[in-house]
């Protein structure tokens, strides 16, 4: 519906835009814009919300497996577990909780464990928890300890996430060459 409107009011806007500035050298320039804004523009606030939404998820997924492994370590099941973080995370990270109850809600309605996870990857587009997920899978069909399971999957994603920030810093240098050439080095002249 929003789409829609926008759309609408984007060629509304065109037409105004040609109605009103018939004499003016910007008519086409501004009708191309009201029209890109009308069809365009829900798309692109959509996928930078979308975008937004992932990464608050990403961020969220350690503390919830560092959760985890408290919870299943002190003896809860792994379902009571996920509820409890859930219940935990509201307050800190709400979406990645409102993922984790809609998961705890699957499990309750009899969907199995790995499916309710993949389309917890599916509906959030967080491609870390695909590794959670075959793991959690392969603990469950071969009888082994969840919780050290988890353990061992939340050393290797902190590892990866420290992996991925040293990435990053060891771009930084690259990134500022071009703006110290531009604005430093003249001034030396």
């Amino acid at each position: 519906a929003l789409k829609l409107f926008t759309t609408l009011f984007g060629l509304f806007g065109a037409a105004a835009s040609f109605f009103l500035m018939q004499e003016s050298d910007f008519m086409f320039i501004t009708i191309i814009f009201a029209l890109f804004v009308g069809l365009f523009g829900p798309n692109l606030v959509l996928s930078k919300l979308v975008s937004d939404r992932r990464d608050k998820i990403k961020a969220a997924v350690p503390d919830g497996l560092d959760l985890l492994v408290v919870c299943t370590e002190s003896g809860l099941g792994f379902n009571a577990a996920l509820r409890r973080i859930a219940d935990e995370l509201v307050v800190s990270h709400p979406d990645f909780a409102f993922e984790l109850d809609t998961v705890c809600a699957k499990i309750q309605a009899g969907v199995e464990m790995p499916v309710a996870f993949k389309e917890l990857v599916d509906r959030t587009g967080v491609e870390e928890l695909t590794g959670l997920v075959s793991m959690l899978a392969h603990a469950s069909k071969v009888g082994g300890s969840i919780a050290q399971t988890l353990r061992d999957y939340t050393e290797d994603y902190r590892d990866k996430r420290n992996q991925e920030a040293e990435e990053v810093a060891a771009k930084i240098p690259t990134k500022m060459l071009f703006p110290m050439v531009l604005f430093i080095w003249p001034c030396f002249f």
